[in-house]
């Protein structure tokens, strides 16, 4: 089968995630959330060069290890790094969404 293109422009949000509103904004290069920089407290000119991912983006990324970790360490009942990877501050919801999935 063919894959359509994805149209990157079309895939985030037309409205402000923080006041609702529209216009010109940063889009979040990891979910469809849409800023105004004003809301973020950036000046357009000083827009991050490159992909922007917005905080729950940016926490995703730097939990994912450490969230597969801790899944695998619960599945081999390996209870003393599990205890060590919560005390390293790994979301707990995040494990258990996807904890019991084949």
């Amino acid at each position: 089968t063919d894959v359509e293109p994805v149209d990157e422009a079309a895939t985030n949000n037309e409205y402000c995630e923080m006041c609702g509103g529209g216009a010109y904004m940063l889009c979040c290069d990891g979910c469809p959330a849409s800023f105004h920089f004003e809301c973020l407290g950036i000046k357009p000119e000083n827009a991050p060069a490159g992909n922007w991912y917005c905080s729950n983006c940016s926490l995703e990324q730097t939990q994912q290890p450490r969230v597969t970790s801790l899944q695998e360490a619960a599945r081999k009942g390996d209870v003393h790094k599990v205890v060590t990877l919560l005390g390293q501050g790994v979301d707990v919801d995040s494990v258990l969404e996807n904890m019991w999935t084949p």
